[in-house]
């Protein structure tokens, strides 16, 4: 059963679970962060510095992203700090555990290849940091390809996985970046071709340099 589950994990899993455990994890001490924060924000908006207390929020994020914050405002340091001791604490198990399934992933056949071994490095480094860098906004990751709206039989499937990779079937491998609204995507493949997406509720319009506009449609569960 343990052989069994190492084959089946990937890089892709690993980095999404890693993510989604590590959110849950934080949710307490973020939460305990963010009502501190607002209390000084508030304070200090009353009395008219709004210039640090949009300075303070934008350090309260990089915080919870796990980025080092160079020069904390005077009245965030002593909370920044126990902060990043609470913060170490809750992660540890977390970490743990996905150092764990890199190394076991590793040990197999599938750990042998350059490509993966380059992905679960760059993993093992965030995993590390105790980085948590936001999860692309909710686009859906599942969607059929196809060469018109009118067209309904689907060309090829296209998968956007939660750690920014992109596969189409019969197309070479890529990396995706939605805008802050999920409503436009830009995939880079790997040979730095571009496509633009643009996701109109079900449906999303590519432009493609190569071929003009082709379509996406949403599987839906």
């Amino acid at each position: 059963m343990v052989t069994a589950s190492l084959l089946a994990d990937t890089p892709a899993q690993i980095s999404a679970d890693y993510r989604s455990k590590a959110t849950q994890a934080l949710v307490g001490v973020n939460q305990t962060l963010e009502r501190v924060v607002a209390t000084i924000t508030a304070n200090l908006v009353k009395s008219g510095d709004t210039g640090s207390a949009e300075a303070i929020t934008e350090q309260m994020k990089l915080k919870a992203a796990g980025e080092a914050v160079a020069n904390p405002h005077p009245s965030v340091q002593a909370l920044f700090a126990q902060y990043d001791g609470a913060r170490v604490k809750a992660l540890e198990p977390v970490q743990k555990s996905c150092i764990a399934r890199i190394s076991g992933l590793l040990s197999t056949s599938e750990g042998k290849k350059v490509d993966v071994v380059a992905k679960l490095g760059e993993i093992r480094a965030e995993i590390e940091a105790g980085k948590l860098p936001a999860l692309p906004p909710k686009v859906p990751l599942k969607w059929t390809y196809h060469s018109t709206l009118e067209n309904t039989r689907p060309m090829a499937q296209v998968q956007f996985h939660p750690d920014g990779s992109f596969e189409m079937t019969d197309t070479q491998p890529g990396k995706w970046k939605a805008n802050s609204k999920g409503d436009q995507i830009t995939i880079t493949l790997k040979d730095k071709t571009q496509w633009k997406v643009k996701i109109e509720g079900d449906v999303a319009t590519v432009e493609r340099p190569d071929m003009g506009k082709r379509y996406l449609r949403v599987v839906k569960p």
